[in-house]
């Protein structure tokens, strides 16, 4: 969703053979072969990369609309949607998962033990216990004020929620997509979806970073 359009995925398995049906405004506009898949608007043109799991080795795959753009692998994810990139784990932090902002050099660095840091600043740092704890989707505003990332609780894997700027929404789903925000920077909106049920979802933004 981009404030004009709303777009959401839908995942089908027939056999042990998965399929994921593309939809923009109310109409499919793809069916692809692939397992998961990560979406985003790049003005009005939905951006997505798809992973066909059961292939080996695995097809990844790069769409702009309907067209199908290049064969791309996984760890180039970031730098196709070319916000975040990469980078190598941090001298002395083992256990930290890094990338890097594009644009503004933001560095993030996070890790299933339950912290994030923006800039070696905490953002947060909590444990639920028996669990670790997933982050991914990082995206900040248009002045790089805010951020927002989904948070994913392991090894249920289906259950995920919002954090922004290390405040966590009270709002859980079984699968949240195209998290993003709007362009005046006052709200977070995402797709999430409870069992077959699908959800617009929009968070309005306090303009305070920790």
């Amino acid at each position: 969703m981009d404030g004009k359009h709303f777009a959401y995925a839908t995942l089908n398995k027939i056999g042990g053979k998965f399929t994921i049906n593309v939809v923009l405004d109310g109409k499919r506009i793809n069916t692809v072969d692939g397992g998961e898949i990560k979406m985003r608007f790049q003005g009005n043109t939905l951006r997505y990369f798809v992973s066909d799991t059961s292939t080996t080795p695995e097809s990844d795959w790069y769409y702009e609309g309907d067209k199908l753009i290049r064969i791309v692998d996984y760890k180039d994810y970031a730098s196709a949607f070319e916000e975040f990139r990469g980078e190598p784990v941090e001298e002395g932090r083992t256990d930290c998962a890094s990338l890097t902002h594009v644009e503004s050099g933001h560095k993030i660095c996070f890790s299933s033990a339950g912290f994030v840091l923006l800039d070696d600043v905490e953002l947060e740092n909590h444990k639920i216990e028996g669990h670790d704890l997933g982050f991914s989707d990082f995206t900040f505003d248009n002045e790089f004020k805010n951020i927002a990332y989904k948070i994913i609780l392991s090894p249920m894997w289906d259950k995920e929620w919002i954090s922004l700027n290390g405040d966590n929404s009270n709002l859980v789903f079984n699968d949240i997509q195209n998290l993003h925000f709007t362009a005046d920077g006052k709200q977070i909106v995402y797709v999430g979806r409870r069992g077959a049920e699908v959800y617009k979802v929009t968070h309005e933004v306090i303009p305070t970073m920790k």
